[in-house]
């Protein structure tokens, strides 16, 4: 034993005194696949080189004790020493049958494979079954290789053998290193490999000599533009910001449903002119979501916030602060960002190689902003019909902002490629106290058919297929079904899930209570409500949306009936119904037009009946009789679970009431507030000027009783009579 281990040391020692200079070369990952060239940029000192063919590179005044010179004819194994897992490249020049045969230090046989291979390079996987000394020896007909290898920390417990596959015979021949390249351990390489039109983007901070296994993807736009990609963790992404541009317009126009196209700076219609500024060069298009949706290349999509959180965690971010808000981990928007481009010292290491540039936006007020300062792009998952997730990189932060702006911005577009599988989970639909729609959609089915898909709920988070689960079919696309047997008032989690050769994927999870629900048209104008039981009580589920007139918020009146839709300054009803605020909010009502808004055998509830509500859902009747905010969770039980201030004040909607923040016009002739409240009249005077009312926050989990001028616009939620 004492022998063993002092081979061991000694061969260790043996290693860590060998040159210090280490050699890089690449091979492409498929076979029949050339590797035209390949750039290297050390990113620390700018300096650059580039291979042709199968060059290697020599990286110089590098100190490891990991170092170890590879010689294609010679062949190599690496990483020598590994931690149970290593590979070995070699070449023939015959076809011939080559035996690859594993040895423990006593010279006892562990595993033994015999494979037929042709001229080249070829490469076989090595594990081995434990700590210790291992010689690896290779027999074929034009000559016998021998190899000692070192074993640090098993990962597995049987020794295996095997065949990766193989490279061309002129490998051999091209191995000699012909460029040398400055390096300082530590340094973060960026390596670009050019096939064909392929490119292919990576990088590393070599520890010891080593040989680089090349994927190349092809990402190519409907323009027939051909983009690098790269692979951060287990995804590959788009290198570059999309520049697909099928049209263009000004910044001022702008739509929520329509596809628009914008590129920074350029006020124009022209695609030619908008494609020769310097900023589309640079920074590619801005898009608007519904464009945004459908930009990417055949065989690319859009990213689900989902998916942008997989990025994230693989560079070193908690699934708790990639769950979370506005700028969230450490410097994972350092690693994302590049080296240079940005304003205020903001520049980044571009260690994941994913090339992030302050291209900017788009903004809601028709201008253009941001541009050295900001990057800014979609994901494809929805927060509310207005509002989308999104990802930002600052020149002022190290860590990236999660957040979500409204459809109609324009920003940067990165695709994701589809060899993953991927679902998303819908928001439950046609909820009862006993039953639910529930479903989702396969993004992607990861280059493996999708055998099958459904969903999965439970009462506790996180539900798995060992949970209770549906089976919905299988393939890709949408699916949906009816889910029965709920208990009445309980609350659901819910994640769907598909399944292929390849394991096992959940979607987002999202929840819904169970409680008794029935439809009911308004007959004036046709528009169906949803209503829901809570307690005793028939509550409207949404804001109501009759609109006999519309009026500008410079308009106003204590007494007269005034109607009001957030942001349209107009008097036209049906301009003011295509708005996306009129179709998520409803409409605003100053206190004489709330009184007889409310459809036939409905009634604007009065202070006394919303203090019911509160009461049923854990509010004590001394709280409820206090003004300013009281209770404790009522007010997120209240809260719809998203579309509040970048999700931080979203609720659970456990007594599904639904509550958005609609904002309100005020008594200075604006609207305000959207996003961060939602406030509702009473029936029930507090003066001649003023009126009871509700209000629930995106910064407090209470409910806001309180009193104010008639002329206000608020919201109308109406109440069973």
């Amino acid at each position: 034993m004492k022998t063993t281990i002092l081979s061991f040391m000694l061969y260790l020692f043996w290693i860590s005194t060998i040159a210090q200079d280490l050699t890089i070369s690449f091979q492409p990952k498929e076979s029949g696949t050339i590797i035209d060239s390949i750039w290297v940029l050390n990113q620390r000192t700018n300096e650059k080189v580039k291979l042709t063919g199968y060059e290697s590179l020599t990286l110089i005044k590098v100190t490891s004790i990991n170092d170890f010179p590879l010689n294609s004819a010679e062949g190599c194994i690496y990483p020598n020493p590994c931690n149970g897992n290593t590979e070995m490249s070699f070449a023939t020049s015959l076809n011939q049958e080559v035996k690859v045969n594993v040895y423990n230090l006593s010279g006892q046989l562990l595993s033994t494979e015999s494979q037929f291979l042709i001229p080249g390079q070829h490469r076989f996987k090595i594990l081995f079954s434990g700590t210790g000394i291992y010689t690896v020896s290779v027999l074929k007909n034009d000559g016998f290789l021998s190899y000692k290898a070192v074993c640090l920390k098993p990962e597995v417990m049987k020794c295996e053998i095997e065949y990766l596959g193989s490279q061309y015979p002129y490998l051999i021949k091209n191995s000699v290193a012909g460029k040398t390249l400055g390096y300082t351990q530590g340094d973060i390489l960026l390596y670009s490999a050019f096939s064909g039109k392929n490119n292919t983007l990576f990088t590393d901070s070599p520890p010891a000599t080593k040989v680089y296994s090349v994927d190349f993807y092809e990402c190519k736009d409907q323009d027939n533009q051909n983009y690098p990609i790269v692979k951060i963790g287990t995804q590959v992404w788009m290198n570059k910001n999309l520049a697909y541009l099928p049209s263009v317009i000004p910044p001022t126009k702008e739509s929520y449903t329509a596809p628009n196209y914008y590129v920074y700076g350029y006020s124009g219609n022209d695609v030619s002119a908008a494609k020769a500024t310097a900023s589309y060069s640079t920074y590619g298009v801005l898009y608007n979501w519904p464009a945004a949706l459908t930009a990417c290349p055949a065989g690319w999509h859009l990213p689900s916030d989902t998916e942008w959180k997989t990025l994230e965690i693989s560079l070193g971010m908690t699934q708790t602060q990639a769950d979370g808000t506005l700028f969230r981990g450490t410097d994972q928007g350092t690693q994302m960002k590049t080296t240079s481009g940005w304003n205020s010292n903001g520049n980044g290491t571009n260690s994941s190689g994913f090339s992030g540039l302050p291209g900017g936006g788009r903004g809601g007020d028709g201008t253009f902003n941001g541009i050295g300062y900001s990057g800014i792009w979609w994901s494809s998952s929805e927060i509310s019909p207005i509002y989308v997730w999104s990802r930002w990189l600052t020149c002022i932060d190290t860590a990236v902002f999660r957040f979500y702006f409204e459809k109609q911005n324009g920003l940067s577009v990165r695709c994701l490629w589809d060899d993953v599988l991927s679902v998303t989970t819908s928001t439950p639909d046609s909820i009862t106290n006993s039953s639910v729609y529930l479903g989702g959609k396969v993004t992607s089915d990861g280059g493996y058919a999708v055998t099958e898909r459904g969903v999965c709920y439970a009462t506790s988070k996180n539900p798995t297929t060992g949970s209770t689960k549906v089976v919905m079919g299988s393939g890709t696309g949408f699916f949906k079904g009816k889910v029965s047997g709920l208990a009445a008032n309980s609350v659901y989690y819910v994640r769907t899930y598909a399944i292929n050769s390849q394991g096992t994927v959940y979607g987002e999870q999202v929840t819904f209570t169970a409680r008794l629900r029935v439809k009911f048209t308004d007959s004036r104008d046709g528009k169906t409500y949803n209503s829901v039981k809570i307690g005793d009580q028939w509550w409207m589920e949404e804001n109501l949306a009759w609109l006999p007139s519309v009026s500008p918020p410079t308009d106003e009146s204590n007494t007269a009936p005034y109607y009001y839709v957030y942001e349209y300054s107009g008097t036209d009803v049906t301009a003011a119904k295509a708005t996306a605020n009129y179709t998520t909010y409803g409409v605003l009502y100053n206190w004489p037009a709330a009184l007889t808004a409310c459809p036939a055998g409905w009634h604007l509830p009065s202070d006394t009946e919303w203090k019911t509500l509160e009461i049923s859902l854990g509010m004590t009747q001394t709280e409820a009789d206090r003004t300013g905010s009281r209770g404790t969770l009522e007010g997120r039980q209240m809260k719809s679970g998203s579309g509040w201030w970048y999700g931080q004040g979203n609720g659970t909607n456990s007594s599904c009431f639904s509550g958005l923040p609609g904002g309100f016009r005020g008594d200075d002739g604006k609207f305000d507030g959207v996003w961060i409240m939602g406030l509702w009249w009473s029936s029930a005077e507090y003066s001649t000027v003023n009126a009871w009312y509700r209000v629930l926050t995106y910064d407090s989990p209470g409910v806001v009783r309180g009193n104010y001028y008639k002329e206000n616009g608020f919201s109308v939620r109406c109440l069973k009579d």
